[in-house]
């Protein structure tokens, strides 16, 4: 079977490749346009979903301008020991009014490998704040 094409390009660009005796297939400069398109969507739409996880911890320092928190948390199973670690936040109001000595609650979520605090919740003032 001859599989050049059957015409040369319209002023449109189409051109008719041939599959089988009685059936062809379009091929215009545009599918191929769309093709790539379709195909960054769905390897955009693909990245992985956002990981959540409860943590306990201890304020250590808040910069509520830069939306950073130091926290000292315990163990997060399936993720990290326990340790002292910088997070972002996604509410920087949510860290205004914390002191270092603070305990609280809050979900990290991991979209990424990055982590992110959310829902941070006040559970005790620090002694003397």
């Amino acid at each position: 079977m001859n599989l050049a094409p059957t015409q040369p390009p319209g002023p449109s660009g189409i051109v008719l490749l041939p599959l089988s005796r009685d059936r062809y297939i379009i091929n215009k400069p545009m599918n191929k346009i769309l093709l790539l398109v379709a195909f960054i969507a769905a390897i955009i739409g693909c990245s992985k979903p956002a990981r959540r996880y409860h943590l306990n911890a201890e304020v250590i320092s808040v910069e509520p301008p830069r939306a950073l928190i130091v926290v000292k948390h315990g163990e997060i199973p399936g993720l990290m020991p326990a340790m002292t670690m910088q997070y972002s936040v996604a509410d920087p109001k949510q860290i205004e009014n914390l002191r270092p000595g603070d305990k609280i609650t809050a979900d990290l979520v991991v979209r990424d490998n990055k982590g992110q605090l959310e829902n941070i919740t006040l559970v005790t003032k620090a002694i003397g704040s």
